[in-house]
């Protein structure tokens, strides 16, 4: 079933998003303290998209960048992880 609804003469679309990552990366960034001094953190940044889950229509690519701590716990990050180290046969 697609998502394209139709009544009368009109055709609209009604999709189901949902997001997904495509891309993830740990990334170095320096930053300065509080004191002026140069300090260097990881960041994670991630490529996401959204997908329809009845047609797999895509839309809107999007970057997110988070610190490590809260990237580790991302639900969406960790699904896109533990499929890249578990290929579906």
């Amino acid at each position: 079933m697609g998502c394209a609804k139709h009544f009368l003469n009109f055709q609209w679309e009604h999709h189901r998003w949902r997001k997904r990552v495509t891309g993830a990366e740990k990334q170095p960034a320096p930053e300065t303290n509080m004191w002026g001094r140069v300090v260097h953190s990881t960041y994670v940044r991630c490529h996401k998209e959204d997908v329809c889950e009845v047609c797999g229509t895509t839309r809107r690519d999007m970057n997110c960048i988070c610190d490590t701590a809260y990237g580790e716990h991302c639900a969406i990050r960790r699904a896109w992880l533990d499929q890249a180290e578990h290929p579906p046969a």
